[in-house]
């Protein structure tokens, strides 16, 4: 159906992309994918097998709590890009950086007010890098699931709030990684669960992008230009 709005696929299609299966996890880790948005940008990250924050669970008619670990995340509240794409952010909500210097405060992408909903550093004609920031709200909650037999399983969507950034490339097509996650080193793999939170920070094709502090309504993200490309 997303398609019927003009979207292209996000994650790699056959033989295009570049995911490592065969990579170990880290000792004591395993793999778990972390996907966003409607059309699958996806990468994988290494997280212990029971990692709180990765607890699903059952509430069953009778009382009983049974739990489990999820191990492939679904964020699925729309991306900034796709937003844009769509024309549903006005060029008020969108913020271009282009010094070398800059802060910018980012309102939650699942509830864009009238502040910034999406800033964006122009590399080249068909390249950006996007930065949003993501809340658990809209369909970033938790996600639920009513069984006919009374049971009710409560799923994690996002491990954290904070900011999520990444690279596009518009002259890629669906199923060739036109957009890709900040420090995934070609392997759709990164080193730590990609959102970012409060003093974390990402260096991506020359710009430092760190979260200075957040608030209920804001994230406030400093971004450094720290090499030339």
């Amino acid at each position: 159906m997303i398609h019927n709005l003009g979207l292209a696929d996000l994650y790699p299609y056959a033989g295009e992309g570049a995911v490592d299966d065969a990579a170990a996890a880290p000792v004591g880790k395993t793999w778990v994918t972390a996907e966003f948005g409607r059309m699958g940008l996806r990468v994988d990250f290494p997280a212990h097998p029971e990692d709180p924050r990765l607890e699903k669970y059952w509430l069953h008619p009778n009382g009983y709590r049974s739990t489990g670990y999820k191990q492939h995340l679904e964020a699925e509240e729309m991306l900034a890009w796709s937003r844009w794409q769509l024309g549903w952010l006005s060029s008020e909500q969108i913020n271009c950086l282009t010094e070398a210097e800059s802060v910018v405060d980012l309102e939650p992408i699942a509830e864009p007010g009238e502040g910034t909903a999406m800033a964006a550093i122009p590399l080249s004609g068909t390249e950006v890098i996007v930065m949003e920031s993501r809340r658990r709200a809209g369909y970033d909650l938790p996600r639920e699931e009513h069984n006919p037999n009374g049971t009710i399983g409560t799923f994690p969507t996002l491990l954290a709030e904070g900011v999520l950034v990444y690279t596009v490339d518009a002259s890629r097509p669906g199923g060739q990684l036109p957009l890709v996650i900040a420090g995934d080193t070609d392997n759709l793999q990164v080193d730590r669960y990609p959102i970012l939170t409060d003093g974390e920070s990402v260096t991506v094709r020359g710009y430092t992008i760190t979260v200075e502090s957040s608030t209920d309504t804001t994230h406030t993200v400093s971004i450094t230009r720290t090499a030339a490309e």
